[in-house]
């Protein structure tokens, strides 16, 4: 039965699309041409945010669609949307964007005929905030496939988090952000369940043995990058030695230089962890 080899299960804000990076330019390793597949946490009730499959996946493949024309020189960064041809990727879109979600649909995103018996994958970071009912049925239907976990300091996390929120998806200014709006945003469950690692790194525990889940740190990326990668494929079973190009590429650089917060909001952000 198809079944990916690993998941990338998060946690946001921890370098998972440098990791994603790194595994879609291994020659071994076949991910898709999205990094987020959003599957697992659309099933999740708990969750309250809609998983955005169509309207962001889909305005994303449309932007991409002209990228197997180019010449490969020109897209170093995207290795993913050369891994099959044109025809393929059409196939592959067509299951992704019709029929029902289901563990079977799923499972069809990593049929042989895209893969070519490549290791493949793929990395949501939405997955580390589902219920643990929901861990224990993916554990029990996926038993081969390995899990990937980037934690990251909370109180770093959950600011970068705010960040990227009203930066990035609401495209503002944070210095035009009211205060108060940022004290809402930190009690709203998407901070709440999203910037503990140590939470997350017990639930996935309970259901998945410790030889199918490999917990890294985001700051391992920027100080020791190789012996990371080489951590990660050796793990999925892949060659470690490959060197990929963008081995020493700058993580979450969206935020090039991270703007000051109010001293309110960084003192919630602490108060948050502390007894974490």
């Amino acid at each position: 039965m198809t079944t990916p080899d690993f998941i990338g299960i998060g946690m946001e804000r921890a370098g998972t699309s440098w990791i994603y990076t790194q595994l879609a330019h291994h020659p071994d390793i076949w991910v898709p041409p999205l990094k987020e597949i959003h599957y697992f946490d659309s099933l999740d009730s708990q969750i309250m945010e809609p998983a955005p499959r169509y309207r962001n996946h889909l305005y994303a493949r449309i932007r991409q669609k002209y990228a197997p024309f180019m010449k490969r020189e020109l897209c170093v960064k995207r290795p993913e949307l050369f891994k099959n041809n044109y025809v393929e990727y059409l196939m592959w879109d067509q299951h992704y964007f019709t029929g029902k979600q289901d563990h079977d649909w799923y499972r069809g995103l990593f049929a042989p005929k895209y893969t070519s018996g490549r290791v493949c994958g793929e990395i949501t970071p939405a997955y580390s905030t589902i219920s643990e009912a929901l861990i224990q049925d993916i554990a029990v239907n996926f038993p081969k496939t390995k899990f990937l976990l980037s934690v990251r300091d909370p109180v770093s996390r959950t600011r970068s988090g705010l960040l990227h929120f009203f930066q990035r998806q609401q495209k503002r200014d944070i210095a035009q952000v009211d205060e108060q709006e940022m004290l809402a945003w930190l009690e709203s469950n998407v901070a709440q369940n999203r910037s503990s690692a140590p939470k997350i790194i017990e639930k996935w525990k309970r259901h998945v043995s410790e030889e199918r889940l490999f917990i890294t740190n985001f700051e391992d990326i920027s100080t020791s990058p190789k012996a990371l990668i080489e951590g990660i494929y050796t793990f999925i079973g892949v060659d470690k030695h490959f060197i990929p190009p963008t081995l020493n590429a700058v993580v979450n650089k969206t935020v090039k230089t991270p703007p000051a917060l109010p001293s309110s909001v960084m003192h919630r952000i602490q108060e948050m962890h502390e007894a974490a």
